[in-house]
């Protein structure tokens, strides 16, 4: 089993992300931290093999370089993927040079995250990013998402049911159905957990 933290400063995209990786057989995600100083300890003290890691942390200012090069100074053997929303070249030579294992965009699927854990894990280097690379920290475009699917999305991230949803928004059940499948092919998410982290994983919630 391949132990892994995440340090982001996403709630929602964490809990996605402890959502579809909560019954799989490879991976498991054993903590994470939504600040660098807090992740960086956190990574001394139980040793993962993988630090999926973002990039910018708004709240605390702190650049997701430093906190990699924290990490690979105090254990070299930690793999290192960055996870992020924002795509610059000059700030991947950087990571590169600092030792991270692998780069790669958020809008990605979970099959691809999880392949890229499976690779660096398994000794490769892994950078993939979009052809139509994006400078100067652009963030990646999502899909048009309505307001209430969106509502309902965030109320499943917080573990509503359908029957609680459409009780808490004043609507039918059928309805509830309707936005959560018609939002699924939009963000091509497999079932519910992939939905809710895709969705947060792309800043729609």
């Amino acid at each position: 089993m391949i132990k892994v933290i995440i340090i982001d400063d996403h709630q929602l995209f964490i809990d996605g992300l402890l959502q579809v990786f909560q019954s799989d057989s490879q991976i498991s995600i054993i903590d994470y931290a939504l600040d660098g100083s807090t992740g960086v300890n956190k990574v001394k003290c139980l040793q993962p093999d993988v630090v999926i890691l973002d990039i910018e942390f708004t709240k605390t200012k702190e650049s997701g370089v430093d906190i990699l090069k924290t990490i690979k100074k105090s254990n070299k053997k930690v793999l290192v993927l960055i996870l992020t929303g924002y795509c610059d070249k000059s700030l991947i030579d950087e990571l590169h040079n600092e030792g991270a294992n692998g780069y790669r965009l958020k809008n990605i699927g979970f099959n691809e995250l999880k392949q890229s854990i499976l690779d660096i894990y398994a000794g490769e280097v892994v950078y993939k990013y979009e052809s139509g690379m994006m400078h100067n920290y652009e963030q990646i475009s999502a899909p048009q998402i309505s307001r209430r699917a969106m509502e309902i999305i965030k109320l499943l991230a917080q573990g509503s049911i359908v029957k609680e949803i459409a009780q808490n928004l004043g609507i039918a059940e059928t309805t509830v159905h309707d936005h959560i499948e018609r939002t699924r092919r939009k963000l091509d998410a497999k079932n519910t957990s992939e939905l809710v982290f895709m969705a947060s994983k792309n800043g729609l919630i």
